[in-house]
């Protein structure tokens, strides 16, 4: 099976998404939003600005669809491609852009960051690692390049969540290339 063909069904974001999403949330919508708790326990955390969200380890069937966990608080760790903080090749990570009305993703904040900006990844054994966003893509949902997957080379971070809602639909998705920043 051809790379393009095995990933492009990877990736597809909630379809409860709701059209008219406001960026903020009142208190009623504040409690039925999905808690950070779903998903199991944490493999560790991405740091962007001032926030912490944890990570947590999703998988997807063969040819199917990848989710994260169900909720707008955490980020799903893909288990079927490199594991977080790894060596060599993609660390694949995805997240809810949002999950309900109300409910905006946790890490939405680092869609607004430039190329050149930094994060860290932090593991539950403390080890920790800076990244540099070094792409920024928003593509038709299913067109994803085999190389944000790859299983050697040099070490990556790819990130994945939706964009461009339409009639309740999810048209693109966003995608963030991160690298390693050389411990100084």
């Amino acid at each position: 099976m051809k790379p393009r063909a095995r990933f492009a069904g990877l990736l597809t974001c909630v379809s409860i998404a709701l059209a008219g999403v406001t960026a903020g949330a009142t208190a009623s919508q504040a409690a039925s939003c999905p808690s950070a708790e779903v998903g199991g326990r944490a493999v560790g955390w991405i740091d962007v600005g001032e926030g912490r969200v944890p990570i947590k380890r999703t998988t997807y069937p063969v040819g199917g669809q990848f989710n994260p966990p169900p909720s707008h608080e955490v980020v799903g760790l893909s288990a079927r491609h490199q594991p977080l903080l790894a060596d060599h090749g993609s660390t694949v990570l995805a997240w809810h852009v949002r999950y309900g009305k109300g409910c905006n993703g946790a890490l939405n904040s680092i869609l607004g960051k430039p190329v050149g900006s930094t994060f860290s990844l932090t593991s539950t054994d403390g080890a920790r690692r800076t990244f540099r966003i070094t792409e920024r893509q928003s593509v038709k949902r299913g067109n994803y390049r085999p190389e944000w997957f790859r299983t050697n080379g040099t070490p990556q971070m790819t990130l994945f969540t939706c964009s461009d809602l339409r009639n309740g639909s999810f048209q693109r998705t966003r995608v963030i290339v991160a690298e390693p920043v050389a411990a100084s």
